[in-house]
């Protein structure tokens, strides 16, 4: 809700309250004490009409540069599963396994061609037409998908800028949340968050497709920012941002793999 007007109102209350008190009721020699704290009060309410029209602004930026961060990895998750689903006709729901996959797998380069043989039908020798693939070399994974850096083994963090998600539980569905330095160094009661890979079995055409997904609410990327500005971004509905509740890749409900956010965060 936006606070300019709840402000603005109460600015003017204060205002004629002090005016009345000024010429009604306050004695002449008070007049430097009443200066000093009208003064006070016009840089309290003046700071907080300040922050009631920039703070969505700089909501905004920060919101942008934190779904950066964190689409940057889904990117990466989105590759590797991608990549897995075609080569092994399955996504995954471990990480173990993902990781694996891109360390130890390989993609087969192969060239199709027409290769002609010869068979004798009623004593009558004939030629045959027939399709032969051919395995070129292979490529590894790691090399096709990251070009040789490891940077992936952190893909299934969350990244908050510069820092990482942690959280502790309080209680059922309850968290706790903070920002902190990589989970390889960090040490204490939090615990680093992840993304949850989900995977599930979809009935298409008489056929079974495997779907997976990866999605994290925008309250936890959002952490401590305003929370009155994270509930109104969570239900944003506009063209030009991330819709919903969620920032998300693939789906559990459709044949999809691609991510909900708009163009704004493919460009580099």
């Amino acid at each position: 809700m936006n606070s300019f007007p709840i402000i603005f109102a109460v600015t003017l209350a204060i205002v004629a309250i002090l005016t009345y008190l000024i010429n009604k009721v306050i004695p002449l020699k008070l007049y430097p004490l009443v200066k000093v704290i009208l003064w006070g009060v016009i840089a309290f309410l003046g700071y907080q009409l300040y922050n009631s029209v920039f703070e969505p602004v700089r909501f905004n930026k920060e919101k942008v540069k934190r779904y950066k961060s964190v689409i940057a990895n889904l990117k990466d998750i989105q590759k590797a599963e991608v990549m897995h689903g075609k080569l092994k006709g399955v996504y995954t729901s471990k990480w173990s396994e993902l990781i694996h996959f891109i360390e130890n797998d390989s993609i087969p380069i192969i060239q199709q061609r027409d290769s002609i043989y010869k068979v004798t039908i009623a004593g009558i020798d004939q030629e045959k037409e027939m399709k032969v693939i051919d395995t070129l070399r292979k490529i590894p994974v790691i090399d096709s998908l990251f070009k040789g850096k490891i940077h992936y083994r952190r893909m299934k963090y969350i990244p908050i800028k510069n820092k990482y998600l942690y959280y502790k539980v309080e209680g059922k569905d309850t968290l706790t949340t903070l920002l902190a330095d990589s989970p390889a160094t960090y040490k204490g009661e939090y615990t680093p968050m992840t993304f949850k890979l989900e995977t599930t079995k979809f009935p298409y055409k008489g056929d079974t497709l495997s779907l997976f997904r990866v999605q994290l609410d925008k309250k936890y990327i959002l952490t401590g920012q305003n929370k009155d500005l994270i509930n109104q971004e969570r239900q944003a509905l506009e063209n030009d941002q991330i819709k919903g509740e969620y920032v998300r890749i693939g789906s559990l409900q459709e044949v999809k793999e691609n991510g909900n956010w708009p163009p704004l965060y493919d460009k580099e």
